[in-house]
């Protein structure tokens, strides 16, 4: 039998309590025959990721940043490579703070093209049109691996030079119709082959363990909510939605897993305990902070709505999480969102920024169990048929250059 191939395999600061599907995803290329090399940017608090496998991916990473004293000798050694770099280098429209900066990021590049060089390691996926692809496109251009990217959010967010990344690129993912075509109009001729593999699930773990119930008169709302405690998830709404469904009598309680890892202060956090408080709903909504897969199924086993708020979202994989697991979800219409909840059918869609019309829905799944029935039914069918890990895992093995 031959040995798996080595693939690199890119994530910013890995890992950290959102990248879990990173790590179903290298679960599913295993089983192809693919062994995932990781390596990352700089090594993050071991309290960015709450998941059991934090440890184990820690010490599996090969960290770039900072890079070895030795990675400038091996650019003077290695004079063509240089070259190249340099004159990409040149080429990027950039002010002088920002050219120094990618100077940095040569020297790690250097760094990371010597440690593949040991490893074996012939190409690099990146899961990130950031500054991580540009390291990946200044490591090629030193004599490294090629790579290939993975898109998970609109390209404005993602800062510049993105043609100078997607050109270079042997092959690309996007996690939905939606930014592929906003790629698409982007990139244009310079776009190398790109497909659509939305991020996944485990439809294994993600499997309910009881029948989902929908609300009982004199029961509490049970409401769950997953994701970051910053501003772009707008969970302000869901605290609003929160009080306008006590104001019409219903027991409403809310959950939301995250923590608040942008801010540095914690502000986001006490933002949102004070509009509880405001709103007199603070005995009613819980931030637990950032939570294990374990315990995102527990509160997912017991919800009987799953609610999105953001104002921006790719996908949102927390929908696909909730969906596989049969709890009836609400999500704003909002970037790739609606590819995966169609409204009325697997699903209840509203406007983003709209408190009222969140709480409307989530009351009408409440008031509604037959309807409630047909969602939980209906999201996990939607899962099975396209929204499984292996589905991006096979993606990338289709198109590495050993399947060519």
């Amino acid at each position: 039998m031959s040995a798996p191939f080595r693939l690199g395999y890119l994530v910013p600061e890995f890992p950290r309590q959102t990248h879990i599907f990173f790590w179903r995803e290298c679960e599913e290329l295993r089983k192809l025959a693919i062994e995932p090399v990781f390596l990352s940017t700089r090594r993050p608090p071991p309290s960015a990721c709450p998941h059991a496998f934090r440890d184990r991916a820690a010490a599996a990473t090969h960290y770039v940043f900072p890079p070895s004293a030795s990675s400038i000798l091996s650019l003077l050694l290695r004079p063509l490579g240089a070259l190249r770099v340099l004159r990409f280098w040149l080429g990027l429209r950039a002010s002088v703070r920002d050219r120094l900066r990618f100077l940095g990021l040569i020297v790690c590049a250097a760094h990371l093209a010597a440690y593949c060089r040991r490893r074996g390691v012939t190409h690099i996926h990146v899961h990130s049109c950031g500054q991580a692809a540009l390291l990946a496109a200044f490591t090629q251009r030193l004599g490294g691996p090629s790579y290939s990217l993975t898109l998970h959010n609109a390209l404005e967010d993602l800062g510049p030079h993105q043609r100078e990344k997607w050109r270079s690129a042997r092959f690309a993912i996007t996690v939905t119709q939606r930014l592929l075509e906003e790629v698409r109009g982007e990139i244009g001729t310079d776009l190398p082959p790109t497909v659509v593999a939305s991020m996944g699930v485990d439809l294994q773990a993600f499997r309910r363990q009881t029948l989902y119930s929908p609300l009982v008169s004199g029961q509490p709302l049970r409401l769950f909510a997953c994701g970051r405690l910053h501003p772009g998830k707008r969970h302000d709404i869901l605290i609003r939605a929160t009080a306008i469904l006590r104001s019409e009598g219903l027991d409403a309680r809310l959950v939301i897993a995250g923590e608040d890892s942008d801010s540095g202060t914690g502000q986001f956090r006490r933002d949102l305990e004070e509009l509880a408080t405001k709103w007199n709903v603070a005995d009613f909504v819980q931030l637990p902070g950032a939570m294990s897969e374990s315990a995102i199924l527990e509160q997912l086993e017991a919800a009987h709505v799953f609610a999105l708020s953001s104002d921006t979202e790719a996908l949102g994989i927390v929908l696909v999480e909730a969906m596989a697991m049969g709890v009836p979800v609400v999500t704003t219409a909002v970037g790739g969102t609606t590819e995966l909840v169609h409204d009325g059918e697997n699903g209840l869609t509203v406007p983003p920024g709209d408190p009222i019309a969140m709480a409307h829905a989530i009351l009408k799944i409440a008031a509604n169990p037959e309807l409630a029935e047909r969602f939980s039914r209906a999201g996990r069918t939607t899962v099975e048929q396209g929204y499984g890990s292996e589905r991006s895992a096979k993606a990338i093995a289709d198109a590495l250059p050993h399947n060519r």
